[in-house]
Protein backbone atom coordinates (compact mmCIF):
# COMPACT_ATOMS: atom_id res chain seq x y z
CA UNK A 1 0.00 0.00 0.00
CA UNK A 2 1.19 3.20 -1.14
CA UNK A 3 1.90 5.68 1.96
CA UNK A 4 -0.27 8.59 2.35
CA UNK A 5 2.51 11.73 2.37
CA UNK A 6 -0.30 14.02 4.08
CA UNK A 7 -1.43 11.43 7.01
CA UNK A 8 2.53 11.21 7.23
CA UNK A 9 3.46 15.01 7.14
CA UNK A 10 0.96 15.07 9.73
CA UNK A 11 2.52 12.11 11.89
CA UNK A 12 5.95 14.27 11.66
CA UNK A 13 4.31 17.41 12.97
CA UNK A 14 2.36 15.63 15.96
CA UNK A 15 5.73 13.98 16.69
CA UNK A 16 7.57 17.05 16.84
CA UNK A 17 5.81 19.43 18.78
CA UNK A 18 4.83 16.45 21.26
CA UNK A 19 1.03 18.38 20.92
CA UNK A 20 -2.12 17.11 18.45
CA UNK A 21 -2.81 21.28 19.34
CA UNK A 22 0.48 22.95 18.34
CA UNK A 23 0.33 20.49 15.29
CA UNK A 24 -2.68 21.07 14.57
CA UNK A 25 -2.44 24.67 14.59
CA UNK A 26 1.33 24.46 12.22
CA UNK A 27 -0.73 22.47 9.57
CA UNK A 28 -4.13 24.38 9.73
CA UNK A 29 -6.43 21.61 10.39
CA UNK A 30 -8.76 20.82 12.64
CA UNK A 31 -7.68 18.68 15.79
CA UNK A 32 -10.14 15.90 14.83
CA UNK A 33 -8.93 15.73 11.19
CA UNK A 34 -5.20 15.10 12.21
CA UNK A 35 -6.33 12.93 14.84
CA UNK A 36 -8.59 10.72 12.35
CA UNK A 37 -5.44 10.86 9.85
CA UNK A 38 -3.10 9.42 12.29
CA UNK A 39 -5.52 6.90 13.29
CA UNK A 40 -5.71 6.08 9.32
CA UNK A 41 -2.15 6.03 8.97
CA UNK A 42 -1.91 3.83 11.96
CA UNK A 43 -4.68 1.47 10.41
CA UNK A 44 -3.18 0.98 7.04
CA UNK A 45 0.13 -0.77 7.97
CA UNK A 46 -1.24 -1.78 11.42
CA UNK A 47 1.39 -0.12 13.49
CA UNK A 48 1.21 1.86 16.94
CA UNK A 49 3.41 4.93 16.41
CA UNK A 50 1.83 6.93 19.92
CA UNK A 51 0.69 6.16 23.00
CA UNK A 52 -1.45 8.61 24.25
CA UNK A 53 -2.65 9.88 27.97
CA UNK A 54 -4.50 12.62 29.49
CA UNK A 55 -0.56 13.88 30.48
CA UNK A 56 1.16 13.80 27.84
CA UNK A 57 2.03 11.82 24.29
CA UNK A 58 4.82 9.29 23.65
CA UNK A 59 6.54 8.00 20.63
CA UNK A 60 6.03 4.30 20.59
CA UNK A 61 10.14 2.43 19.13
CA UNK A 62 8.13 2.35 16.03
CA UNK A 63 7.01 6.22 16.46
CA UNK A 64 10.83 6.87 17.04
CA UNK A 65 12.20 5.04 14.02
CA UNK A 66 9.95 6.58 12.16
CA UNK A 67 10.68 10.25 12.89
CA UNK A 68 14.01 9.57 12.78
CA UNK A 69 13.23 8.56 8.61
CA UNK A 70 10.92 11.39 8.48
CA UNK A 71 13.16 14.22 9.34
CA UNK A 72 15.04 14.57 6.44
CA UNK A 73 12.44 14.08 4.10
CA UNK A 74 10.60 16.67 5.52
CA UNK A 75 13.37 18.81 6.29
CA UNK A 76 14.34 18.64 2.36
CA UNK A 77 10.66 19.21 1.38
CA UNK A 78 10.81 22.48 3.87
CA UNK A 79 14.12 23.56 1.50
CA UNK A 80 12.32 22.77 -1.50
CA UNK A 81 9.79 24.78 -0.87
CA UNK A 82 12.06 27.60 0.48
CA UNK A 83 13.73 27.66 -2.70
CA UNK A 84 10.38 27.88 -4.70
CA UNK A 85 9.68 30.81 -2.95
CA UNK A 86 12.36 32.60 -3.43
CA UNK A 87 12.76 31.86 -7.23
CA UNK A 88 8.92 33.33 -6.84
CA UNK A 89 10.38 36.28 -5.36
CA UNK A 90 13.58 37.00 -7.11
CA UNK A 91 16.33 38.70 -5.77
CA UNK A 92 18.09 41.24 -7.09
CA UNK A 93 21.11 42.59 -6.27
CA UNK A 94 22.06 46.03 -6.78
CA UNK A 95 25.59 47.64 -6.20
CA UNK A 96 26.01 51.31 -6.62
CA UNK A 97 27.59 54.29 -6.15
CA UNK A 98 25.75 57.54 -4.05
CA UNK A 99 23.47 58.69 -6.88
CA UNK A 100 20.00 60.18 -7.29
CA UNK A 101 19.45 58.36 -9.93
CA UNK A 102 19.17 55.26 -7.91
CA UNK A 103 15.78 56.64 -6.32
CA UNK A 104 14.62 56.75 -10.13
CA UNK A 105 15.48 52.88 -11.15
CA UNK A 106 14.28 51.42 -7.70
CA UNK A 107 10.63 53.14 -8.28
CA UNK A 108 11.05 51.81 -11.88
CA UNK A 109 11.74 48.19 -10.77
CA UNK A 110 9.12 48.13 -7.96
CA UNK A 111 6.34 49.31 -10.85
CA UNK A 112 7.65 47.21 -13.17
CA UNK A 113 8.90 43.88 -11.60
CA UNK A 114 6.64 43.50 -8.41
CA UNK A 115 7.52 40.14 -8.19
CA UNK A 116 11.34 41.10 -7.17
CA UNK A 117 13.09 41.93 -4.26
CA UNK A 118 16.19 44.97 -4.98
CA UNK A 119 19.09 44.15 -2.65
CA UNK A 120 20.55 47.68 -2.90
CA UNK A 121 24.40 48.60 -1.27
CA UNK A 122 26.10 51.70 -1.75
CA UNK A 123 29.94 51.56 -2.40
CA UNK A 124 32.64 53.31 -4.20
CA UNK A 125 32.99 52.82 -8.05
CA UNK A 126 35.57 50.10 -7.93
CA UNK A 127 33.67 48.65 -5.24
CA UNK A 128 30.97 48.06 -7.42
CA UNK A 129 33.21 47.34 -10.46
CA UNK A 130 34.39 44.60 -8.48
CA UNK A 131 31.53 43.12 -7.63
CA UNK A 132 30.33 42.82 -10.48
CA UNK A 133 33.11 40.84 -12.07
CA UNK A 134 33.01 38.37 -9.34
CA UNK A 135 29.67 38.24 -9.85
CA UNK A 136 28.68 39.62 -6.35
CA UNK A 137 26.46 41.92 -8.04
CA UNK A 138 23.88 41.20 -10.59
CA UNK A 139 23.50 45.31 -11.51
CA UNK A 140 25.79 48.04 -10.98
CA UNK A 141 25.65 51.57 -11.33
CA UNK A 142 29.18 53.27 -11.27
CA UNK A 143 31.74 55.20 -13.53
CA UNK A 144 33.24 52.61 -16.20
CA UNK A 145 36.36 53.09 -18.31
CA UNK A 146 36.02 54.32 -21.77
CA UNK A 147 36.44 51.07 -23.23
CA UNK A 148 35.35 48.87 -20.83
CA UNK A 149 33.73 45.36 -22.55
CA UNK A 150 33.51 43.33 -19.26
CA UNK A 151 30.20 44.11 -18.81
CA UNK A 152 26.85 45.00 -20.80
CA UNK A 153 26.20 48.85 -20.22
CA UNK A 154 24.51 52.28 -21.22
CA UNK A 155 25.40 55.98 -19.60
CA UNK A 156 22.12 56.89 -17.41
CA UNK A 157 24.02 60.70 -16.93
CA UNK A 158 26.83 62.73 -16.51
CA UNK A 159 28.48 64.06 -13.14
CA UNK A 160 30.87 67.19 -13.18
CA UNK A 161 34.36 67.17 -12.16
CA UNK A 162 34.18 68.99 -9.02
CA UNK A 163 36.71 71.70 -6.85
CA UNK A 164 36.62 71.59 -3.33
CA UNK A 165 37.78 74.34 -1.22
CA UNK A 166 37.98 75.84 2.03
CA UNK A 167 36.19 78.57 3.33
CA UNK A 168 39.13 81.20 3.15
CA UNK A 169 40.07 80.01 -0.65
CA UNK A 170 39.68 82.92 -3.12
CA UNK A 171 37.09 80.25 -5.27
CA UNK A 172 34.45 80.37 -2.23
CA UNK A 173 32.30 82.61 -3.63
CA UNK A 174 32.45 81.11 -7.70
CA UNK A 175 30.09 79.05 -8.76
CA UNK A 176 32.12 77.77 -11.91
CA UNK A 177 36.12 77.92 -12.62
CA UNK A 178 37.70 76.85 -16.11
CA UNK A 179 40.55 74.15 -16.15
CA UNK A 180 43.45 76.68 -16.71
CA UNK A 181 42.46 78.30 -13.48
CA UNK A 182 43.80 75.26 -11.80
CA UNK A 183 47.15 76.15 -13.04
CA UNK A 184 49.11 77.48 -9.99
CA UNK A 185 46.88 76.00 -7.39
CA UNK A 186 47.85 73.24 -4.91
CA UNK A 187 45.73 70.29 -6.25
CA UNK A 188 44.71 66.88 -4.19
CA UNK A 189 43.75 64.56 -6.27
CA UNK A 190 42.14 60.94 -6.44
CA UNK A 191 44.14 58.23 -7.10
CA UNK A 192 44.99 57.08 -10.78
CA UNK A 193 42.48 53.93 -10.09
CA UNK A 194 39.01 56.75 -9.90
CA UNK A 195 37.51 57.19 -13.19
CA UNK A 196 37.35 61.00 -11.89
CA UNK A 197 41.31 61.33 -12.20
CA UNK A 198 41.08 59.35 -15.67
CA UNK A 199 38.74 62.46 -16.76
CA UNK A 200 41.13 65.04 -15.08
CA UNK A 201 44.17 63.57 -16.73
CA UNK A 202 42.35 63.26 -20.12
CA UNK A 203 41.15 67.43 -19.86
CA UNK A 204 44.18 68.23 -19.42
CA UNK A 205 46.57 66.56 -21.32
CA UNK A 206 44.00 67.58 -24.24
CA UNK A 207 45.16 71.34 -23.44
CA UNK A 208 48.64 70.48 -22.58
CA UNK A 209 48.56 71.79 -19.48
CA UNK A 210 50.30 70.86 -16.26
CA UNK A 211 49.11 71.54 -12.30
CA UNK A 212 50.92 71.22 -9.43
CA UNK A 213 49.32 68.01 -7.49
CA UNK A 214 50.58 68.40 -4.48
CA UNK A 215 48.68 65.00 -2.85
CA UNK A 216 46.83 62.04 -4.38
CA UNK A 217 44.64 60.13 -1.82
CA UNK A 218 42.16 57.69 -2.68
CA UNK A 219 39.59 58.54 -0.12
CA UNK A 220 36.67 61.10 -1.36
CA UNK A 221 36.19 61.40 2.64
CA UNK A 222 39.83 62.22 3.12
CA UNK A 223 40.21 64.79 0.26
CA UNK A 224 37.68 66.49 2.43
CA UNK A 225 39.00 66.78 5.53
CA UNK A 226 42.01 67.70 4.16
CA UNK A 227 40.35 70.19 1.93
CA UNK A 228 38.52 72.32 5.04
CA UNK A 229 41.63 73.05 6.69
CA UNK A 230 44.19 74.45 3.77
CA UNK A 231 44.59 76.17 1.00
CA UNK A 232 44.68 73.40 -1.20
CA UNK A 233 41.90 72.71 -4.09
CA UNK A 234 40.55 69.14 -4.21
CA UNK A 235 39.21 67.37 -7.19
CA UNK A 236 36.78 64.78 -7.20
CA UNK A 237 33.73 63.08 -8.91
CA UNK A 238 30.54 64.64 -8.15
CA UNK A 239 29.33 61.13 -7.53
CA UNK A 240 29.51 60.29 -3.80
CA UNK A 241 28.27 63.64 -2.49
CA UNK A 242 24.80 63.24 -1.83
CA UNK A 243 25.36 61.99 1.82
CA UNK A 244 28.34 63.98 2.80
CA UNK A 245 26.19 67.28 3.50
CA UNK A 246 28.85 69.06 1.17
CA UNK A 247 27.56 72.94 0.96
CA UNK A 248 29.38 74.69 -1.37
CA UNK A 249 31.61 72.99 -4.18
CA UNK A 250 32.66 74.10 -7.98
CA UNK A 251 31.81 72.89 -10.87
CA UNK A 252 34.37 73.59 -14.49
CA UNK A 253 33.09 75.29 -17.60
CA UNK A 254 34.93 73.16 -19.76
CA UNK A 255 31.85 69.59 -20.72
CA UNK A 256 34.64 67.57 -20.70
CA UNK A 257 35.76 67.75 -17.14
CA UNK A 258 32.68 65.37 -16.31
CA UNK A 259 32.30 61.32 -15.67
CA UNK A 260 29.90 59.30 -17.59
CA UNK A 261 27.64 56.95 -14.78
CA UNK A 262 26.95 53.72 -16.20
CA UNK A 263 24.05 51.26 -15.79
CA UNK A 264 25.80 47.81 -16.22
CA UNK A 265 24.38 44.71 -16.09
CA UNK A 266 26.40 41.12 -14.74
CA UNK A 267 26.88 38.27 -17.23
CA UNK A 268 26.65 35.91 -14.51
CA UNK A 269 24.17 35.73 -11.29
CA UNK A 270 21.06 33.51 -10.02
CA UNK A 271 19.01 36.59 -11.44
CA UNK A 272 20.04 36.36 -15.09
CA UNK A 273 17.28 35.95 -16.84
CA UNK A 274 15.27 38.75 -14.78
CA UNK A 275 18.26 40.77 -14.41
CA UNK A 276 18.55 41.15 -18.45
CA UNK A 277 14.89 42.10 -18.25
CA UNK A 278 15.17 44.72 -15.90
CA UNK A 279 18.67 46.29 -17.99
CA UNK A 280 16.53 45.90 -21.09
CA UNK A 281 13.08 48.19 -19.91
CA UNK A 282 14.78 50.46 -18.18
CA UNK A 283 17.21 51.36 -21.26
CA UNK A 284 14.20 51.70 -23.00
CA UNK A 285 12.87 53.87 -20.68
CA UNK A 286 16.08 56.23 -20.12
CA UNK A 287 16.26 56.68 -23.73
CA UNK A 288 12.37 57.77 -24.34
CA UNK A 289 12.81 60.36 -22.14
CA UNK A 290 10.30 58.72 -19.44
CA UNK A 291 12.72 59.41 -16.37
CA UNK A 292 14.12 62.84 -15.40
CA UNK A 293 16.95 64.36 -15.85
CA UNK A 294 19.75 64.24 -13.27
CA UNK A 295 19.37 67.08 -10.72
CA UNK A 296 20.23 70.64 -11.45
CA UNK A 297 23.58 70.49 -9.83
CA UNK A 298 24.71 67.82 -12.19
CA UNK A 299 25.01 68.65 -15.93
Amino acid sequence: MAINVTHLRSFYHVARLGSFTQAAKALGVSQPTLTRQLLTLEGDFDVKLLRRSTRKLELTEEGRRLLEICEPIFAGLEEAESYLRTEHEKLVRVDSVYTSRMTDFLAFGHRNFKSCRFDVRMRRSNEVYRSLLDGDCDIGMLTLPQDSTEFDHFTVGTYPLIALVGNDHPWRSRKTVSVFELVGQPVVATSHLSQSRHALDRALQSRNLNIDIVQVLDSNEVILDVIRNSASVGLMGYTGLIERGVDHYVTFDEPDMSVALHFACSHTGSSRGVTRAIFNLWKRELRAGAHPALPSAVR
